[in-house]
């Protein structure tokens, strides 16, 4: 799982302040995949596809489970679902 992050590449490398949110992100996403926790994965996936992102960067190379994560995540902490938000600071993260 951790070859598909793109700051996350273990618990003790250091990432530019700036990317570090990403890097929780993506641990926490990977930390989910190896506990198992499909009913958390499979919920992020479901809100991801209901928001009509399923096309949303398709070709970029990060895997539909990560970016749906992200969203997940970015919605929570930003306590709103705003996809013209999340599109932003996708944009960031690549």
């Amino acid at each position: 799982m951790i070859k598909l992050c793109k700051y996350y590449k273990g618990e003790n490398i250091k990432v530019p302040a700036s990317k570090e949110p990403y890097a929780k992100i993506e641990r926490l996403w990977v930390n989910a995949n190896l506990s198992d926790n499909d009913d958390m994965l499979t919920s992020c996936f479901t809100e991801y596809v209901r928001l009509g992102l399923t096309h949303f960067s398709e070709d970029d190379g990060v895997s539909i489970s990560l970016k749906s994560f992200l969203a997940n995540r970015f919605f929570q902490y930003t306590e709103r679902i705003d996809v013209n938000a999340f599109k932003e600071f996708y944009a960031d993260y690549i």
